[in-house]
C-alpha cells in the first residue's frame, strides 16, 4: 500500500513538474518576442530635452536615451505628448539601439516620485 502510494505521488509531482516547466519556458519565450529587439531603460527622469532624456535607472546609473519625431508617449496609460513627461516621472523607456545609442521608440510614464 506504501509503495502504491508513493507511485503515485511520484507520478502527480512529475506531472506538475513538467507543467511547471512548460509554463515557464513559454513564458520567456514570449518575453524574449515581446522585447522585438527593442532595450528597456526603466527609472526617474533627471532631464529632458526635446532631443533626450536622462533616465536615473534602478541600478543607479544614469542613461541617456534619444527622442525623435517617431517617438511615442504615455503617462498613467494614457497618450500624451513629449512635452507632458516631467523630471521626476517615472519611465519605462523602449528603445532601439543606433550604433552607440539608444532612440526611444515609445517613453511610458507612472505616477511622479
Amino acid at each position: 500500500m506504501n509503495i502504491r502510494r508513493t507511485s503515485i505521488f511520484s507520478l502527480i509531482s512529475g506531472r506538475i513538474a513538467a507543467a511547471l516547466c512548460l509554463t515557464l519556458l513559454s513564458i520567456i519565450s514570449t518575453m524574449a518576442v515581446a522585447h522585438g529587439g527593442l532595450e528597456h531603460v526603466m527609472g526617474v527622469v533627471q532631464t529632458i530635452s526635446q532631443t533626450s532624456v536622462t533616465v536615473s535607472t534602478t541600478d543607479g546609473k544614469s542613461r541617456e536615451v534619444m527622442l525623435d519625431p517617431k517617438t511615442t508617449y504615455a503617462k498613467n496609460g494614457h497618450a500624451v505628448q513629449g512635452v507632458d513627461i516631467k523630471v521626476g516621472d517615472r519611465v519605462v523607456i523602449h528603445a532601439a539601439k543606433n550604433g552607440d545609442k539608444l532612440v526611444a521608440r515609445t517613453v511610458e510614464a507612472g505616477t511622479a516620485k
